[in-house]
């Protein structure tokens, strides 16, 4: 009974110290994990707002009637976002240096006189940069998208494995407990019994 009960004793000691390793492992994993996700979330804004831009300064440039003081407004908002790459950033603020035209050509005037279709010739070069970065950012925010979701899944899985087995580990240490003091109590009556008996 007592090598049973120091087996039990070991067992359970045992049990209780893959518990706490198990609960440390689940809470550094959930500071990790939320570490990860308010990157992922600020990040994501970042990308949103970039595009959210791109679309509206390709949406100015574009159109005919925009006026030059709408088009620099929509690329220098550009130009300041943090995602932009610096060569990007430095082909804008070259475009937006240009001599100032009042309004970007009609285009009935590009009939008449080529070389109003200056403006509109320099911008597409704009445009097509723009588009271009447009692409870029969609493919890094449906990559991090994706890498995220995988990230939390992972995370989801792992969490809900240690969770399962702090659960097994305390019902078997619940059950061994019982089960020892069950044994203690056996051994106590029967060296009651031993001692009555050698007494008696």
């Amino acid at each position: 009974a007592a090598a049973e009960i120091a087996a039990l004793t070991d067992r359970i000691e045992e049990l209780d110290e893959d518990v706490g390793r198990w609960e440390k492992d689940t809470k550094a994993a959930t500071e990790v994990r939320e570490k990860e996700a308010a990157d992922y979330m600020a990040t994501s804004v970042d990308f949103g707002e970039s595009l959210d831009a791109l679309d509206g300064a390709i949406l100015v440039l574009k159109k005919k009637s925009a006026n030059l003081p709408q088009a620099q407004e929509a690329l220098l908002q550009v130009s300041s976002l943090k995602m932009v790459p610096e060569s990007s950033k430095k082909a804008l603020l070259a475009f937006l240096q240009q001599p100032a035209v009042e309004e970007m050509p009609d285009e009935m005037l590009s009939y008449e006189a080529p070389e109003a279709h200056g403006y509109e010739f320099q911008s597409g070069g704009v445009v097509d940069m723009l588009e271009k970065l447009k692409d870029q950012f969609a493919k890094q925010k449906y990559d991090m998208d994706r890498e995220e979701l995988t990230a939390k899944n992972a995370y989801e899985m792992m969490a809900q494995q240690l969770a399962d087995n702090i659960e097994n580990a305390k019902h078997e240490i619940s059950k061994k407990t019982a089960l020892r003091a069950q044994t203690q109590e056996a051994k106590a009556d029967m060296e009651g019994e031993k001692a009555q008996t050698e007494a008696d």
